[in-house]
């Protein structure tokens, strides 16, 4: 996905700075909704149970990594592309999770 428009940049002089100024580009936004259900049960007066259901990205938006990459996941998420030469420049090159679902039951004793 082409996000920013090469046309409207040009390399710099070698030696010399840019004129872009800081954060003049924005990367696509996210949006994201989580929700969590647990409820408790009551067994016998010692145990009781827990169930949980927990959702990630419940809409399944398609969230596309920006200029920047999640803290600590530097590695394993490819950021926009930012080289004016290549043929990729300004495309979007990979998106965060999608949706993710998880339950569990919990024992207290």
């Amino acid at each position: 996905m082409q996000w920013i428009n090469p046309a409207a940049f040009v390399p710099n002089p070698s030696g010399t700075f840019g004129d872009v100024g800081r954060n003049s580009l924005r990367g696509p936004g996210t949006v994201n909704v989580d929700v969590a259900l647990s409820r408790i049960f009551g067994i016998t007066e010692r145990f009781r149970l827990e169930a949980r259901a927990e959702a990630f990205n419940v809409i399944n938006h398609a969230n596309f990594v920006g200029g920047i990459s999640p803290a600590g996941l530097v590695s394993s998420f490819a950021t926009m592309n930012t080289n004016l030469s290549s043929s990729a420049f300004g495309q979007v090159q990979s998106a965060f999770d999608p949706r993710i679902l998880q339950f569990a039951l919990k024992v207290y004793f």
